[in-house]
Formats: C-alpha cells, structure tokens, sequence
C-alpha cells in the first residue's frame, strides 16, 4: 500500500513537471527567430504561392517539444520564412539587441572599474575613449571599427 502511494506522489510530481515544461516553453522558432513580421502573418491570397517553412525549426519543434508546441509555432505563424521588408525589420532587430547586449557589458564592466579604483575612477566617456570605444548616434562602437569603414 505505502509503495503504491509512493509511486502514485511521484507519477504526480512528474505530470505537474511535464505540464510546467509544455506549457512555460515556447517553441524554436517563437523562441529563437526574433519578431513575426506582416509577410509571415498574412495568409497568401488563392492562387498565391504558399509561404515558405523553414524545415530546421520544424525539425527542432518536432524532435524536442513534440507536435503540441509546434502548433504554436504555426499559431504565431514564426516557423514561416521572412519576406521583403520584414527581412530588414528582422536584421534590425537582431542589430538592436546586439547593441543593447554590447551596451549592458560595457556598463558592467565600467562598474566593476569603479569598484576597483573608487577614488580615482574617470568618468563613463572617460572610461569608454580609454577601452577604445566611441559614442556615435547613440551607439557605442569601437574607434578601429569606425576608422575600417
């Protein structure tokens, strides 16, 4: 009797587990491809050529998250090849969070600067001109890249 029981709390916990998992991971594509443009969610007129899929992230959806979450990605309409303008929305994008991701280490590490060295700390642009870096349109970007172009 106590086996049994034992057994039943376990199969529960791993149920609960396997509902938290389904439902709190989002598929490949919705999760690695960024924002959906207008060319994905629109459904192509009759006589219209279908839109593409892109066949690696259906293969992910299928091998690790099963058929469930890849209707999600058919529902959010992100496992859909970008056309036309989205194609830059999306580069922009990517763009975007690779200066926000350079931006929050440049800060970290100028805090960890200002830890080491609290009495003779410069000042931010000090700091950046010193580590080579520029502020230009808002965008920190290293001197030897803007001197290449």
């Amino acid at each position: 009797m106590k086996i049994t029981k034992k057994i039943i709390n376990k199969m529960k916990k791993l149920i609960i587990f396997l509902l938290m998992v389904v439902i709190l991971l989002p598929s490949c594509a919705t999760l690695l491809m960024g924002p959906v443009g207008d060319c994905q969610r629109t459904r192509p007129a009759l006589g219209q050529p279908q839109r593409e899929i892109r066949a690696g992230l259906l293969l992910c959806d299928l091998i690790f998250f099963g058929l469930p979450l890849t209707l999600i990605d058919f529902a959010t309409c992100a496992i859909y090849k970008p056309c036309g303008n989205d194609i830059e929305k999306i580069n922009n994008f990517k763009m975007e969070q690779e200066q926000n991701y350079r931006e929050r280490m440049l800060k970290d590490d100028y805090d960890l600067y200002q830890r080491h060295h609290k009495e003779k700390a410069m000042s931010f642009d000090e700091w950046l001109k010193n580590k080579g870096y520029e502020k230009i349109n808002g965008r920190y970007e290293r001197i030897s890249e803007i001197n290449k172009r």
